[in-house]
C-alpha cells in the first residue's frame, strides 16, 4: 500500500490521506491481538483473519451512518489484501491496458484504484459502492466517470463486451444496438463540438450581451479540484469544503495542519479568491471521533453551524486557521447552515475575538477578510435583510435548500423525481434571495446542482444574480 502511494503522482495530500487511513487499520493492535487471540486456539492464520474481518464489516455495516457504513468496504479490502499476502498470491497490479478499457467489478478500493490507473482506463462500473466511498471520491477528483450500484451486473456484462457507460444519467449499456451507438457517438461528437467551441471562450469575460457582469467559480473538496477548475476557467473558487480532512482523520486536524492546508489551497489557487467554508459535517457526514446523539433525522439536527458553535473550541481553531492562512491569498470566510440572527452574532463576535487574539501576538492575516453566510434553510430567507447587517457576502446552497422546501431527502432513491431544481418553489425562493441581496448591493453566489442546470442558469442570470 505505501509502495502504490509512493508510485501514485499527481495526487493531494487529503488523497494520500485516504491510503493513510488504510494503514492506520492494519496497525491497530485490537485488530491483531483477536487475530492473534484465534490463532492461538489452533485456528490457522488465514482463517483467523477472515472471522475477525468480517466481524468488523459486520459492525460498520449495522451503523445508521452512511458514510461509516461504507467504511466497511475499506475494511474488507484490508483484510483481501492481508490473505493474499498469506496465501501466495501475488496480485499484478502493473497491468497496462492496451486499448481503452472500462473496468466492471464487484467494489474496487481507492488503493486499487491508484494502483491501476492510467491513461487507458476510461470508466469504472461498481455492482456495490457508495456516494461517499473514497473510491467514488477519488474518481471524481481523477476525472474518471463512475457508476455504482448497479444491480445485475455480472449476469450481463462478460470480459471484452462492448459498453457504454453514463457518468452523468448513471446508465450502462453492454452490448447496445446500433441506434443506442449511434445516438451515443453523435452525442459525444457533439460534446467534443461544444468543448472545442468552449475552448475558446474559456478566457474571455462572462459578459451578457446587455453587458451584464456573471462570475462563473468552482466548488472543491481536494486540492487536485484546482487544477480541474483552473482547466475549465473559473475565476474563483466559490466554495472550498473544509469537512474532508475532518473525515479522514480519527482526530480533529491541528490548527498548524489545517493553516498549511489552507495556505497550500492559496498558493495553487493563483491569485483567484477562495471562500473557505467553515466544517459542514452531520447529516450525511459523521466524524467516526466524535460521539452524536441518536438522530431520527440527522438532516434536521445536530450538523453544520450548530455542531460548531458547540464545539466551540475545534471552532474557534479553524477559524484561526483560516485568518493566518489570509495573509497568503484572496481569502472569504463563509459560515454554513445560518438560521438565526443570533448564529451570526455570535459567528462574528468569534471571528473578531480571534482577530485580536492574532494582532496581540503580531500574526499577519487579512484585517478585511469578508465574512458570508450560506443561505441554505428556509427560515433565512425572511429575515435575510437583518442577517446582511453583519455579513459581506451571500452563498446560496440550493442542495438542501430544496432539499428542506421540497421535503425531498435527496439520497433517497425512492423520491429523487421530486428534487426538482426547476419546482416554482425553488425559482420563486430564489428570486427573492436575490433580490433581498441586489437591494442590499451584497455580492451573491448559486452553488449546488441547481446552478448546473442550463435553464435554471437562465433564470438566475436574469434575476441579476
Amino acid at each position: 500500500i505505501r509502495q502504490v502511494a509512493e508510485q501514485a503522482r499527481g495526487i493531494s495530500k487529503q488523497e494520500k490521506a485516504i491510503i493513510e487511513a488504510h494503514l492506520m487499520f492494519l496497525a491497530d493492535k485490537s485488530l491483531k491481538a483477536k487475530i492473534s487471540a484465534k490463532i492461538n486456539d489452533r485456528l490457522s492464520a488465514e482463517y483467523a483473519l477472515k472471522q475477525v474481518i468480517f466481524e468488523y464489516v459486520d459492525i460498520f455495516k449495522a451503523m445508521d451512518d452512511p458514510y461509516l457504513s461504507e467504511r466497511s468496504a475499506d475494511i474488507m479490502d484490508m483484510g483481501r489484501r492481508v490473505l493474499g499476502n498469506l496465501m501466495g498470491i501475488n496480485e499484478d497490479s502493473d497491468q497496462a491496458f492496451t486499448r481503452d478499457t472500462i473496468l466492471v467489478a464487484s467494489d474496487l478500493s481507492p488503493v486499487d484504484l491508484l494502483a491501476i490507473r492510467q491513461p487507458n482506463l476510461k470508466g469504472i462500473v461498481l455492482a456495490k459502492g457508495g456516494r461517499t466511498s473514497h473510491t467514488v471520491i477519488m474518481a471524481k477528483s481523477l476525472e474518471i466517470p463512475i457508476v455504482i450500484g448497479v444491480e445485475g451486473l455480472f449476469h450481463n456484462v462478460r470480459a471484452n463486451d462492448y459498453l457504454i457507460v453514463d457518468g452523468v444519467s448513471g446508465f450502462v449499456y453492454p452490448n447496445p444496438k446500433s441506434e443506442i451507438r449511434e445516438e451515443y457517438d453523435r452525442r459525444r461528437q457533439e460534446t467534443n463540438r461544444a468543448l472545442k467551441k468552449m475552448e475558446g471562450l474559456r478566457d474571455l469575460p462572462a459578459v451578457t450581451s446587455d453587458g451584464f457582469s456573471v462570475r462563473l467559480g468552482a466548488n472543491i473538496g481536494l486540492l487536485s479540484d484546482i487544477m480541474l477548475a483552473q482547466q475549465y476557467g473559473a475565476d474563483h473558487i466559490g466554495l472550498y469544503r473544509t469537512e474532508f480532512p475532518f473525515l479522514l482523520r480519527k482526530s480533529f486536524p491541528t490548527e498548524e495542519e489545517q493553516v498549511d492546508l489552507y495556505t497550500r489551497v492559496l498558493e495553487k489557487s493563483r491569485g483567484m479568491s477562495v471562500t473557505i467554508r467553515t466544517f459542514d459535517v452531520g447529516g450525511d457526514k459523521f466524524l467516526s471521533y466524535l460521539d452524536y446523539p441518536k438522530e431520527d433525522n440527522p438532516f434536521l439536527g445536530w450538523r453544520s453551524i450548530r455542531l460548531s458553535l458547540d464545539l466551540e473550541d475545534v471552532f474557534r481553531t479553524q477559524i484561526r486557521a483560516i485568518l493566518r492562512a489570509s495573509a497568503y491569498g484572496k481569502t472569504k470566510i463563509l459560515f454554513p447552515m445560518i438560521t438565526s440572527i443570533d448564529e451570526i452574532r455570535r459567528v462574528v463576535k468569534l471571528v473578531n475575538e480571534e482577530k485580536e487574539i492574532l494582532d496581540k501576538n503580531a500574526v499577519k492575516y487579512d484585517r478585511d477578510i469578508a465574512l458570508g453566510i450560506m443561505v441554505e434553510v428556509p427560515a433565512a430567507v425572511p429575515i435575510l435583510d437583518r442577517m446582511l447587517r453583519y455579513v459581506d457576502f451571500v452563498n446560496v446552497g440550493t442542495n438542501d435548500l430544496m432539499q428542506y422546501l421540497l421535503a425531498v431527502d435527496r439520497n433517497n432513491k425512492k423520491v429523487a423525481a421530486r428534487f426538482d431544481a426547476l419546482h416554482p418553489s425553488v425559482i420563486a425562493t430564489v428570486d427573492q434571495i436575490v433580490s433581498v441581496c441586489n437591494r442590499f448591493e451584497k455580492p451573491l453566489c448559486i452553488c449546488g446542482e441547481a446552478a448546473a442546470v442550463k435553464e435554471n442558469i437562465f433564470l438566475f442570470v436574469g434575476m441579476g444574480a
